[in-house]
């Protein structure tokens, strides 16, 4: 599996969309899906970082520490889901209470981060 992940389920400290350009400052635009309406989406621009870089440190901070707890939750996330699918989907041999714990998140928060 390689390449964005068009939908994204989080933990209880939500989602960020574009995580390495967060942590690398670098220009960048990200879209994403959720899988309620109700799911509540926060954009943040490139001027909003630079504003906590410069006057809430701590802030920015605490958004790098989620955006790399959640590429290893991710990654985690793919890893099983790849499982799945060459096990041959929900019958296959690798149903278990992990993928089906999986399956089942979403309706998390979702912080879209857009710095272009």
């Amino acid at each position: 599996v390689a390449g964005p992940v068009p939908v994204l389920h989080s933990g209880t400290a939500g989602a960020l969309v574009g995580g390495a350009s967060l942590l690398t400052k670098s220009p960048s635009a990200y879209s994403c899906a959720v899988d309620h309406p109700s799911t509540l989406v926060l954009c943040l621009s490139r001027s909003a970082i630079k504003l906590l870089e410069a006057h809430y440190p701590q802030a920015l901070i605490r958004l790098q520490r989620v955006v790399l707890l959640q590429e290893a939750l991710n990654t985690r996330r793919l890893r099983l889901q790849s499982r799945l699918w060459l096990a041959g989907g929900w019958s296959g041999a690798n149903f278990d209470q992990v993928t089906v714990q999986t399956a089942q998140l979403g309706d998390r928060l979702t912080v879209v981060v857009d710095l272009e």
